[in-house]
């Protein structure tokens, strides 16, 4: 039987404990649980098909680090 569209699932997944603590903390100033911030993410994703980040500042750095070497 096929979800339908309102119908929901469960998503497990593995996290180091102490970033989870961490990540709770963070979106709960923000009035978020970190369901509905991984729900945001996801959906987020779909809309723009890929990462909903900014990864450009991230990858130079990593480059610059890499090429230190």
């Amino acid at each position: 039987m096929a979800l339908g569209k309102d119908e929901k699932t469960m998503f497990a997944m593995r996290i180091n404990k102490d970033e989870k603590n961490k990540l709770k903390a963070l979106f709960n100033d923000m009035g978020l649980d970190l369901s509905t911030a991984v729900n945001l993410f996801f959906k987020q994703s779909l809309a723009v098909n890929g990462l909903p980040l900014d990864l450009k500042k991230l990858i130079l750095r990593w480059l610059l680090l890499i090429n230190r070497n």
